[in-house]
């Protein structure tokens, strides 16, 4: 498949966090954790890969993620990360024949089984690093259970802070790296 293409600015920073906090809330499983194109600790703990792969997919489509009776095509899990995330088709492939449940006969794995999360991800900043749209994300991931009665929200009780490099695609945002701050 091919890459999407780049585009240049089109709408603020307020518009991206927006837009980029709806995105988080619907992946949140695989922001606790640091990559970049070499995949890091996003593909060394292939069932949070494959289950931000799988909710990724239906985030996008509205739709079930495509499986015959809970098991994947390897070259499927590479596809639809392809729409968010820089890996290529090898890094995920090496990664997911070393999981849990890798049938080589069939070429597939096991879909991610029942991660449970109480974590979310709140943006703290969204800052543009150059005129390709590339985004500067800074968000708290953890555990958002201190209520605050007066104002009705909550606030992080643990948390670590990440900052994310974003590129702003034509159809949204290509993730490229993860990294923990503090």
């Amino acid at each position: 498949s091919s890459q999407p293409t780049e585009v240049k600015p089109s709408m603020d920073i307020a518009v991206h966090q927006k837009n980029l906090q709806e995105a988080f809330d619907a992946m949140i499983i695989c922001l606790g954790l640091e990559w970049d194109e070499n995949g890091g600790q996003l593909l060394e703990n292939s069932t949070h890969f494959k289950a931000t792969v799988e909710s990724a997919f239906v985030y996008k489509t509205g739709m079930d993620f495509p499986n015959d009776y809970g098991s994947v095509k390897i070259d499927e899990y590479a596809r639809f990360s392809s729409w968010y995330f820089p890996f290529s088709k090898e890094t995920v492939r090496t990664a997911l024949e070393k999981s849990y449940g890798y049938n080589s006969d069939t070429d597939t794995v096991y879909m991610a089984d029942g991660l449970g999360n109480v974590c979310s991800a709140q943006i703290v900043s969204v800052q543009q690093v150059d005129t390709d749209m590339t985004l500067k994300v800074t968000y708290k991931y953890g555990i958002q259970d201190i209520y605050d009665k007066e104002n009705d929200t909550y606030d992080f009780s643990e948390y670590k802070t990440f900052e994310m490099i974003v590129r702003c695609i034509s159809d949204g945002y290509l993730f490229e790296s993860n990294t923990l701050i503090q």
